[in-house]
């Protein structure tokens, strides 16, 4: 019977792995060609905004890529996780010093978060310089690192003023996916059910429509080191104006 459930849990492991890897192949395609079609249309109104025209690069292996980086990181994230709760479990063997546990662990993934989430910004800013100026793999991550370093300012307050939007947009969301449930005694479950999973797709489309103004942002940004005079006034200029750079 041990050797049974043993080999049971083995074969869901495998299938558990072959699921991920498939998922995540999966997700390298998709994110590559879903990124390029929407950056070019965002580069092509950008360079409307200038009154320019532009030919953007196709580019898609560099692209795929990058998601695939992005995804290995996601990987390597995982296994940092599992890895600082093996090396604080050392510090921790009898489950005596749980707060020592604790500290070395999110000491240990926290650091790990912060290197991975680095690069992993890096790897978000690469495909505008793939796709408007044809870089490659390499020099797009480059081109990204130099926007990071001189428009940090803009990115910040670009990246807090989102933030504050997609908190803003969690809450009101809840409030709308938690109320159906003060009806419970009147309303019919199936309606509640249904209720609550429209809030689902809701709260994903606006979610994408931020990100996509974000992403938007950051082109426009971009765009600004190639136009240092400001002749642009869209929704978020306040956030891309010099004086907000460092």
């Amino acid at each position: 019977m041990r050797d049974l459930l043993q080999h049971k849990w083995e074969l869901l492991a495998r299938l558990g792995l072959i699921v991920s890897v498939s998922l995540s192949f999966l997700w390298i395609l998709t994110a590559a060609i879903a990124r390029t079609a929407t950056t070019r249309v965002l580069l092509d109104q950008s360079a409307d905004s200038y009154g320019q025209e532009r030919d953007t690069h196709v580019n898609l292996r560099t692209v795929g890529a990058l998601q695939l980086i992005r995804v290995a990181l996601l990987w390597i994230g995982l296994s940092a996780y599992v890895l600082s709760a093996l090396i604080a479990s050392r510090v921790n063997p009898n489950g005596d010093h749980i707060g020592a546990f604790l500290l070395v662990f999110f000491t240990l993934f926290l650091i790990a978060a912060m290197v991975l989430s680095f690069f992993n910004w890096l790897l978000l800013l690469a495909p505008i310089f793939a796709l408007r100026d044809g870089e490659r793999f390499s020099n797009a991550i480059l081109a990204a690192w130099q926007l990071t370093r001189d428009r940090a300012g803009s990115l910040v307050a670009l990246n807090l003023a989102h933030l504050a939007l997609r908190l803003i947009w969690i809450v009101f969301i809840s409030g709308i996916g938690l109320a159906p449930f003060g009806f419970v005694h009147i309303v019919p479950k199936i309606v509640i059910f249904l209720a609550v999973a429209a809030t689902t797709p809701l709260y994903c489309a606006v979610a994408d429509a931020l990100f996509v103004a974000r992403y938007a942002g950051y082109i426009e940004i971009a765009e600004q080191r190639l136009h240092p005079d400001p002749v642009f006034a869209g929704p978020a200029s306040e956030f891309l104006t010099p004086a907000h750079t460092i």
